[in-house]
């Protein structure tokens, strides 16, 4: 997949790779007491989630100039996880092989272009027991074959401050799930944002606004919470004409690499 489909924002690029690295920092954060953990190391920002999958565990490259790979590899060394890391579009990373392309897109909250739901469909904050219906959804709208993982991934931001996963619902069916994170870099580059996350709808439901119901839920819970930015990584080209019609523009992508 190409890390843009169209003309980039450059104006958003680096606050949106900031606020990427302060989310995924926020998750290892998050983790703490299960393996995982958030470090800033000489031109990288680390985090772990203590899962055995290295798209769970991974770092975000701010310099590859000054990053000491060794004390990177030492530091997720001791949490025995595979991990990868990002590197934004144009930077040369000399360890591990490149394995995808991720797009990103971002909009200021002055940009966004909301609208209400469909009458039919409800989105709702995510409860523990909502979790079977949001991992069947999830395994089924991303292909996905490893349920046990994403239980032990999403279960951990059901009512944790920050954090937002929610389950849309179709004539009272649940049938789409995303999640939410807010972050506050305390006027660092990334400043305050909301970014949001595996939007997936069951195939039978989709086309009938279910995918911007859940963004629009999110975004409004941002903005609610102080966000003045959104960003989002589309994994498909009619994910991101989605996302361009809420106002969001491509910003700068990442080039993921693994076995570091």
């Amino acid at each position: 997949m190409p890390t843009t489909a169209g003309p980039v924002d450059h104006r958003l690029t680096g606050r949106v790779h900031a606020a990427n690295g302060d989310t995924w920092q926020a998750q290892g954060r998050l983790r703490e007491g299960l393996g995982g953990g958030a470090a800033e190391l000489s031109g990288i920002r680390l985090m772990a989630s203590g899962l055995a999958h290295p798209q769970w565990n991974s770092g975000d490259v701010v310099d590859p100039a000054v990053v000491d790979i060794e004390s990177v590899r030492a530091w997720y060394a001791a949490r025995d996880v595979p991990w990868g890391v990002r590197v934004p579009v144009g930077l040369r990373w000399p360890y591990g092989r490149k394995v995808v392309a991720k797009r990103n897109m971002g909009v200021l909250a002055a940009d966004l272009r909301l609208t209400a739901p469909p009458p039919q469909v409800e989105v709702r904050t995510l409860r523990a027991d909502d979790l079977d219906p949001f991992v069947s959804i999830d395994a089924e709208a991303f292909d996905d074959d490893n349920p046990h993982a994403l239980r032990a991934w999403t279960a951990p931001m059901v009512g944790a401050d920050g954090f937002l996963p929610v389950l849309a619902h179709l004539a009272g069916e649940p049938v789409g799930v995303a999640c939410g994170v807010l972050t506050d870099d305390a006027g660092g580059a990334g400043g305050t944002s909301i970014g949001v996350f595996g939007v997936g709808v069951r195939p039978a439901a989709r086309r009938q606004g279910i995918g911007a119901a859940l963004t629009t839920y999110l975004l409004r819970w941002g903005l609610a919470s102080g966000a003045d930015l959104g960003w989002l990584n589309p994994d498909t080209e009619e994910a991101a004409r989605l996302y361009a019609s809420l106002g969001f523009e491509e910003t700068g992508g990442f080039d993921v690499y693994v076995d570091n």
